[in-house]
């Protein structure tokens, strides 16, 4: 039997402003689609390459998929100088700092910890880690991982600076989130639309950090910077020539 929505005042009101304030998500779990769409938020060695369909749609609608501030190289470095935090990210990909840089739609990739662009801080040695990830690691056991990274043995090192006015959650505190959001949805939603949130949120946790207006989400025990809104970051024009 097909699920059919039931109109109550809770779903009106749903349907008006949207699922905690994203009538794009209200749209996509609503979507007879929906966990065809879920199953491909997932990280896997077959869909090396893709993005997050959901988190896609969702920065899209908040606008955190804007691109980035680009200033000179004096420019940056005043601002580097001015305590700004500078975060790194190495991308097997020619280049990939015009692509970050101009590139209207932002790849929202499929992390170990959540979905988003992954960075690393924490300074020279964030720096030294971003480009680790421009190499061929030697001891890849999985055929298909191999054979994509033999063509992406190249690629660069994005730099830059975090903008003061960025809200950045910890993992931890994102966590305590997601718990009283399911806590939250439990209580005003019912039927097959909550348990299609929760098992969302349950699975990709960048959703909560999007609903709740949070530009990045700090993971320090790796020291991971997964952005979220490409607009809160600075990065020196890689098209002027040093």
């Amino acid at each position: 039997m097909r699920y059919k929505l039931v109109r109550t005042k809770k779903f009106y009101k749903a349907k008006r402003n949207g699922i905690f304030g994203s009538e794009e998500l209200f749209n996509i779990i609503s979507s007879d689609d929906f966990y065809n769409l879920l199953n491909k938020t997932f990280r896997s060695v077959n869909e090396i390459g893709t993005p997050d369909p959901i988190l896609t749609k969702l920065i899209e609608e908040k606008g955190f998929n804007a691109l980035p501030v680009l200033v000179d190289n004096t420019h940056y470095e005043l601002l580097l100088k001015s305590k700004l935090a500078e975060i790194f990210r190495g991308v097997r990909k020619d280049d990939a700092k015009k692509d970050f840089a101009f590139n209207p739609s932002l790849f929202i990739g499929k992390g170990i910890y959540c979905n988003g662009v992954y960075f690393m801080y924490g300074g020279d040695d964030a720096k030294q880690k971003a480009e680790k990830y421009i190499s061929i690691p030697k001891d890849i056991q999985v055929k298909q991982l191999q054979e994509h990274l033999k063509t992406y043995n190249h690629g660069e090192v994005i730099s830059a600076l975090i903008s003061n006015d960025a809200k950045i959650v910890d993992i931890r505190d994102l966590l305590k989130l997601r718990n009283n959001l399911k806590v939250e949805a439990m209580q005003t939603m019912s039927g097959e639309i909550k348990k299609k949130f929760i098992d969302l949120i349950s699975k990709d946790i960048s959703v909560v950090a999007v609903l709740k207006g949070f530009d990045a989400i700090k993971i320090p025990h790796t020291k991971y910077m997964v952005v979220l809104n490409r607009g809160k970051l600075i990065l020196k024009n890689p098209e002027i020539v040093k």
